[in-house]
């Protein structure tokens, strides 16, 4: 019997480049009948996603778009339930170059920072179709790694013909508490907007608290801030703003421009990247020195333009802040 056809994460689809829609497609299904496709974009725009996950539920709806990374090509998809771990594999580039790979939890979607899984000229990564648990080889272009999950230390171990590397497992997560953005000097409370706003005239910063657990008192070696840029009027701006550090224990519920003392903004810039910023443009600011391990944490973001832009908050939905961190083994 055929089904009524299915545009999928349609509601997120962007009019950039040449769409959402692309020929690269790999696809795996968990236990539970939920689908999970590896896919290329045709956005070819830069701070667009490349490589991105569509993720179909039991239900029969799709998730929005979740951006992967912004380079790559030949994207699969791996999964191991037990670990709740999703693992996209890809080429860098193209025209060959290495295998990269981002991780995320199956339980709460949003990818890390970009990793190498084989050095070279290669491409067209392939894997097993089916599901995983504590051995997987990836194969390309004639080379290929073992990954071997250790089920008793929640670690994951690659060894490739000429390298061995251990990381640890997915474990360590951020879950964001609250956003809001003030308007400096007006006492209106913005704690219910779907949107963040960052501007120098008038003077707008936004703040964020997040919870980082799961560190295990290994160090943190990254940690990147993600947030995307409304798809709204005027939201884009010639600056994606600068992150700090902030000071926490303020309410989103009733924090403004008027509360006494407003939080403290640490003066040192962790990230300020460069360039404009488009409706609908994922952007990443690493906030690394930030974060010690398991806690609280808060940031600032502020500008130095009277371009302000506009991103989206978490009461948005779709699109809201994300913080990915990384340990040492």
């Amino acid at each position: 019997m055929w089904e009524a056809d299915e545009v999928p994460a349609s509601q997120s689809a962007l009019h950039v480049g040449g769409g959402m829609a692309d020929d690269h497609l790999n696809v795996a299904v968990a236990s539970d009948g939920t689908l999970y496709a590896a896919v290329k974009t045709s956005y070819d725009t830069s701070g667009f996603p490349v490589i991105a996950l569509l993720v179909r539920r039991p239900d029969g709806t799709w998730d929005d778009l979740y951006h992967v990374d912004t380079i790559g090509t030949r994207g699969i998809v791996l999964l191991n339930e037990l670990a709740d771990l999703i693992r996209v594999v890809y080429t860098a580039s193209s025209s060959g170059g290495n295998i990269l790979y981002r991780d995320s939890l199956m339980s709460a979607i949003g990818f890390g920072a970009r990793k190498t899984l084989m050095k070279g000229t290669l491409n067209n990564a392939t894997s097993t179709k089916e599901n995983w648990t504590n051995q997987l080889v990836v194969i390309a272009s004639g080379r290929g790694v073992l990954i071997t999950r250790d089920l008793g230390t929640q670690t994951t171990t690659t060894t490739t013909t000429r390298s061995t590397t251990t990381t640890l497992a997915s474990g360590a997560r951020a879950v964001l508490d609250a956003d809001v953005s003030v308007v400096i000097g007006d006492s209106t409370p913005y704690g219910k907007s779907t949107r963040l706003e960052v501007d120098n005239s008038p003077v707008k910063h936004t703040f964020l608290q997040f919870t980082v657990s799961g560190t295990g008192g290994h160090a943190v070696t990254s940690a990147i801030l993600r947030l995307q840029a409304a798809n709204v009027s005027n939201a884009e701006s010639d600056s994606k703003g600068r992150a700090h550090i902030a000071t926490c224990g303020w309410d989103e519920a009733t924090l403004s421009g008027t509360t006494q003392p407003q939080p403290t903004i640490a003066p040192t810039v962790l990230d300020a990247p460069s360039g404009s910023v488009v409706q609908g443009q994922v952007v990443d600011f690493t906030v690394t020195g930030a974060i010690t391990g398991d806690g609280v944490f808060c940031l600032a973001l502020d500008t130095l333009s009277s371009n302000g832009v506009d991103y989206t908050s978490r009461e948005a939905g779709a699109g809201g802040p994300q913080v990915f961190i990384t340990v040492a083994p």
